[in-house]
């Protein structure tokens, strides 16, 4: 009885261990791929044109009590000339969709109020929530920053 205790231990130990072996050449064997470069969409493109809007725009905005404020804007698009979207959407172009963009603007500052377009960092919440409005309603990602020429609050 003893022999064949010893013989199924033995046997079972055999088999993990091979079992552990044969995971691990499989890993190295075939784990050796470099894994995948991920991009990072912020990651500032090579080539960048730059294309301001022709005028500043004043934007009705209310405080917490419902008084009204003005906010005055001047944004300027950064594109990413890289991308092949580039080609129908550039600095030509993109004038000549001036009237859709200026909405767009209005719509999203206008969603803020005052007291929020005061705090410190609101302009980069502006230009981000700006570049993504305005790249849906491009169906694009052309847009790679806002920059602002004038962000006044008032």
């Amino acid at each position: 009885m003893d022999n064949k205790v010893i013989i199924i231990i033995s046997i079972v130990v055999v088999v993990l261990l091979l079992a552990i072996v044969g995971a691990v050449a499989a890993v190295l064997l075939l784990g050796g791929d470099k894994a995948p470069v991920v991009v990072d969409p912020n990651q500032r493109p090579e080539v960048v044109i730059t294309v301001p809007l022709t005028t500043s725009l004043m934007v009705n905005v209310t405080d917490e009590d419902g008084k009204p404020h003005v906010a005055r804007v001047h944004p300027a698009f950064e594109l990413d000339a890289s991308k092949d979207a580039y080609k129908e959407l550039n600095e030509t172009t993109l004038p000549l969709m001036e009237i859709r963009i200026r909405t767009e603007i209005l719509n999203v500052v206008s969603k803020y109020p005052y007291e929020m377009l005061l705090e410190q960092g609101a302009p980069t919440r502006v230009a981000i929530d700006i570049k993504d409005a305005i790249n849906t309603l491009l169906d694009t990602d052309i847009i790679f920053q806002v920059i602002w020429q004038d962000f006044i609050v008032q």
